[in-house]
């Protein structure tokens, strides 16, 4: 039967983390799903593997984030401008990022905001870089603490048993520290290894309010997981969650459908059906649902419920307080590396949790930052330490995403027009982590 005459269970828009994840679970709880997918049909298993090429091309990469700072020179970076600024992107990969000019999008502001987007079976996850953190209600109930903002409308333990199931999927490596900011999961164990060790030394020996332990990480793909897919066991990797609810029988996937709207039942009060475009014929298209999961991202999911008008919707889905769309944040991101020689070089992933949330800490701004570190040996001698942090941003209602009222993309939906700026605390909280971050020619980072 095709999709678009029959009535499932279920829609999903976005075949991503969170999409798949949802398919995984419906399906297994006997649920006819509809997943779609705005990119193309891919074939997952030779992906996997150019996936995995494309992360060790420099012979000792064990991420993206290296591979990525690697990249051969792309030919098509007039059409990927924006895209092209993710660490991930380079020629294996540049396929699994949106088109800019078919997909354009309005920004304005102090700061551009560059919207990385992936149209592909398993989405942005096809790109991650792997690292698993359970969030703390130090963040789910920070306004409390500092009276910025609105407490979450939720807490830690109301996500707890979530988060197990998902790290118990994936197989999230990781090491038991009871620490308050990032807390334990349900971790296949691991240690750090020596040149890590050395390094949480030279830390914590200088720093003792600022720890180190093992990166939160799923284990990258290697050959025996590519071809576990073939087998009909599917491990922990970027879209084991698809591949376990196709096996269930209950999952039909729609490729290449650009999602436009979603429409409601006479009352306005449940949702009907899911308008798209064909990706390539252009052609209008819809299917019916009894229920629709919307997991196309922050920015895109947004934009579908606000093109999702009609007399009980007037401002879109999700609208009627006008709040839809607001408080859009981001990341402040800061990134050092430095060098050191060693006697016998080796590989390690570590990870700093915020240290700026203690009373006796001086300091100019709110909320605080976490460091992701990576150690790659670069010769026979001597190390590569970078040191990534990633702010916590203050939610403002002046960034927003609301729709262009004139532009639309290549399948005739209106774009994302996105209102975007750092306020001065993400100002003061990106130059301490500067300052923080210092690096010495010599020596680990961490100098000041």
């Amino acid at each position: 039967m095709e999709v678009n005459e029959r009535t499932f269970d279920v829609i999903i828009v976005g075949g991503g983390a969170t999409g798949g994840w949802a398919a995984k679970l419906l399906t297994e709880q006997g649920h006819s799903v509809l997943l779609l997918e705005a990119g193309p049909q891919l074939d997952i298993q030779s992906e996997l593997r150019n996936l995995l090429a494309a992360a060790t091309s420099s012979g000792r990469a064990d991420s993206f984030r290296e591979a990525g700072e690697n990249k051969e020179p792309c030919t098509s970076l007039r059409r990927q401008a924006v895209q092209s600024r993710c660490y991930a992107y380079n020629e294996r990969t540049r396929h699994l990022f949106i088109d800019d000019l078919d997909n354009p999008f309005v920004s304005c502001g102090a700061e551009p905001f560059a919207w990385i987007r992936a149209r592909a079976i398993g989405g942005r996850m096809m790109l991650w870089n792997r690292v698993v953190l359970r969030m703390s209600d130090r963040q789910f109930k920070a306004a409390s603490r500092d009276g910025l903002g609105v407490d979450w409308p939720i807490s830690y333990s109301d996500l707890q048993n979530d988060y197990t199931d998902v790290e118990s999927f994936l197989g999230v490596q990781g090491m038991r520290e009871n620490f308050e900011e990032v807390p334990d999961g349900c971790f296949v164990p691991t240690k750090l290894s020596k040149v890590a060790v050395e390094f949480q030394r030279c830390v914590e020996t200088r720093w003792p309010e600022r720890r180190v332990t093992a990166l939160r990480q799923v284990p990258f793909l290697r050959d025996r997981k590519v071809s576990a897919l073939s087998s009909g066991k599917p491990e922990p990797s970027h879209c084991s969650a698809i591949l376990a609810a196709e096996q269930t029988g209950r999952l039909t996937l729609r490729c290449n459908a650009v999602v436009s709207r979603v429409v409601t039942g006479h009352n306005g009060r449940l949702a009907t059906s899911v308008e798209y475009v064909d990706g390539n014929s252009l052609q209008a298209e819809s299917a019916r649902g009894r229920t629709v999961f919307l997991c196309a991202s922050t920015i895109e999911t947004t934009r579908i419920l606000l093109n999702s008008t009609s007399r009980h919707h007037p401002d879109g889905i999700g609208n009627s307080n006008g709040m839809l769309g607001t408080y859009l944040c981001d990341h402040t991101c800061v990134k050092v590396s430095g060098m050191r020689g060693v006697s016998s070089p080796a590989a390690g992933n570590v990870y700093v949790p915020n240290f700026r949330l203690s009373p006796d800490e001086r300091r100019t701004f709110s909320r605080g930052y976490g460091i992701q570190g990576l150690i790659l040996p670069l010769d026979r001698t001597s190390i590569r330490c970078d040191l990534t942090s990633f702010g916590e941003m203050i939610p403002r209602a002046d960034n927003r995403v609301t729709l262009s009222s004139g532009i639309k993309d290549k399948w005739g939906v209106p774009v994302a027009h996105i209102a975007f700026s750092y306020s001065d605390n993400e100002h003061e909280m990106a130059s301490d982590q500067w300052k923080r971050l210092g690096c010495r020619r010599l020596g680990f980072p961490f100098t000041n």
